[in-house]
């Protein structure tokens, strides 16, 4: 790594260090840094401008070089590219001793220096970090293609709710400011070796994640990019994205509890428990990309189903019933002492499938197991439930936040009540939130005993102690077969 430092006898306290992870474009360089020069100068501003030429072949090194002549610029190089994450280490750890502010940007037409003020002002009214963010309410991106924004959108979704950002819409903004201070307090707690470990798109995401845990306030403001002069760089598949993020979320998670383990008594136990709340996420985040594409894949398929129902029996075309989810007091002394006084063993919701028995509403409200003869089962209904398509309506359920694709089946409230003063550490299967499907309903088959019951209740205890996003896909596709086979119990 090679270091050329621009002539600067002094450096002020309140210098602004502008960091430049750069890579063949020697062509963008120049406009950017006379911009940026103009925008300061005019702001009275004192900054330093830190390029890190991730390994250029073009003529980015020589005219970086040419540029320190006239403009506070300081060239480091790697002799091969690095990738985005490690260039942005190396000037960060350059930026870091000299200034109290330092920000972050691509050399493209869409990191406008025009921003920068705003971003200071921002730093000044006691915030930390500012991100200039595509997807705040007044950011713009035009020139995108219909299907890339569309994938970029959902990619966006799915990130912010497996993310323990809270207010944060852009996570992969390369633009941004943060206070010095809090930085180095984040290296200090973490170690320069392990500050940054993400070596490309996902770097920036895992400095939010790091400075969040030392109580960083973060706000964003709106960024306009318009991509209809400039050709877009190939985009990753969205599963290798949130893959590549779910890693970086991981990989933090596991770092700040290895931190935590010396910290002892309620704040240690209030840790944890918020570390497991917010690893929810990924399990949501599968299950509503999952819930969203089985719709769209089966609407025309639920459409026939709902009209084969209205036309062969008289009633509703959807059955709803009250089952009992997710238990969040049992992880929660506080939510116990101040929710229901009344303790159903879980939260009641309102489930939903395609009417597969003869409507009569005094039948309905009975609580009973179900059975493959039962004799209130219409004809239409048999086809339905032999090839589960009497489920499909649960994926709203999955959308409106009551289930997950994959989790133990709920129960009605009578027949929960009953087995959970017959079967031992029946409640524990509420940890988590009810599936439509789950380890229990493709290993077993039908309840009708409460022998079967204890089977299956063994079985999704298994799944609770073993539970995590590999597992859920691996259900995901036993699934198929099972439901092709017509086996297994729902």
């Amino acid at each position: 790594m090679k270091v050329a430092h621009a002539n600067t006898t002094s450096l002020p306290e309140d210098l602004v260090s502008v960091v430049l992870p750069i890579r063949n474009q020697s062509t963008e360089l120049p406009r950017l840094l006379r911009k940026l020069g103009r925008i300061m100068d005019a702001r009275t501003q004192a900054y330093h401008i830190i390029v890190v030429d991730d390994g250029s072949t073009d003529q980015t090194a020589r005219v970086a070089a040419e540029l320190a002549r006239r403009f506070p610029v300081t060239v480091v190089s790697h002799t091969k590219g690095m990738g985005v994450g490690k260039a942005l280490r190396t000037g960060l750890f350059e930026a870091l001793p000299l200034s109290g502010t330092v920000i972050t940007m691509d050399p493209d037409k869409n990191h406008d220096p025009v921003l920068i003020p705003r971003m200071l002002e921002e730093l000044e009214n006691g915030n930390d970090i500012v991100i200039a963010s595509r997807f705040n309410r007044r950011g713009i991106e035009s020139g995108m293609g219909k299907r890339r924004r569309v994938l970029r959108g959902l990619a966006n979704g799915v990130l912010r709710s497996i993310t323990p950002l809270r207010g944060v819409r852009d996570h992969t903004s390369g633009f941004q400011a943060y206070r010095s201070e809090l930085l180095q307090r984040v290296v200090d707690k973490y170690g320069k070796d392990k500050f940054l470990l993400e070596g490309d798109f996902a770097s920036r995401l895992e400095i939010l994640l790091k400075a969040t845990s030392e109580g960083a306030k973060i706000v964003e403001v709106p960024l306009v990019a318009a991509y209809d002069h400039q050709k877009l760089p190939a985009s990753n598949p969205m599963w290798l994205t949130i893959r590549r993020y779910g890693e970086v979320i991981r990989r933090y998670r596991r770092s700040r509890t290895n931190l935590e383990t010396h910290a002892a008594g309620d704040n240690l136990a209030l840790d944890r428990r918020t570390t497991v709340r917010r690893s929810e996420g990924f399990h949501r985040a599968l299950s509503l990309v999952v819930a969203f594409l089985g719709i769209v894949a089966t609407a025309p398929v639920m459409a026939l189903v709902g009209l084969a129902v209205k036309l062969t029996s008289r009633g509703p075309v959807f059955f709803a019933q009250t089952r009992i989810g997710i238990d969040r007091r049992r992880a929660d002394k506080r939510i116990r002492e101040c929710r229901r006084s009344k303790d159903l063993g879980g939260r009641p919701f309102q489930i939903y499938k395609f009417r597969t028995m003869k409507h009569c509403p005094d039948a309905e409200r009975q609580q009973v197991w179900a059975s493959p003869d039962d004799p209130r089962v219409t004809a239409v209904g048999r086809v339905l439930r032999k090839f589960r398509f009497d489920e499909l309506p649960q994926l709203f359920n999955v959308l409106f936040g009551t289930m997950n694709i994959v989790g133990p089946r709920p129960e009605q409230p009578k027949i929960f009540g009953e087995l959970r003063t017959q079967i031992g550490r029946y409640d524990e299967r509420q940890q988590v939130p009810p599936g439509i499907t789950g380890w229990a309903q493709v290993t077993a088959s039908y309840d009708q005993t409460v022998d079967d019951v204890r089977r299956k209740v063994e079985l999704d205890l298994e799944y609770v102690a073993r539970r995590s996003v590999v597992e859920d896909l691996k259900i995901m596709f036993r699934t198929i077969p099972v439901v092709l086979l017509q086996r297994g119990a729902w």
